[in-house]
């Protein structure tokens, strides 16, 4: 039986710890999670500050570009193609004397 999971406003996290790498600053843990038809990849650091206001972990989350298989640099994220400006070569005065 083939059954459609709605999956909007779900993900899922896990442990990564035996993943990283000496000297880096890998996540802790790290997953996905679907927002309005949108995947983002997420990523959580063990908070090592300590005290009844602090998270336990620090998280990080990253829109996906599937269309490259990876995510979508944060200088292209949520824009339109940029309008294009005027021609320099077809505003050149002609009438412009020179000395």
């Amino acid at each position: 039986m083939n059954q459609q999971h709605d999956n909007n406003m779900r993900g899922a996290l896990w442990d990564n710890t035996s993943r990283k790498r000496p000297g880096k600053r890998d996540p802790d843990i790290s997953g996905k999670v679907n927002i309005n038809g949108v995947d983002y990849t997420l990523s959580g650091w063990l908070n090592e500050r300590q005290g009844d206001n602090q998270p336990l972990y620090d998280l990080s989350a990253r829109e996906m570009n599937h269309n490259q298989g990876n995510r979508v640099p944060p200088h292209q994220r949520n824009q339109s193609a940029p309008m294009p400006g005027p021609d320099p070569v077809n505003q050149i005065n002609d009438d412009i004397p020179f000395g």
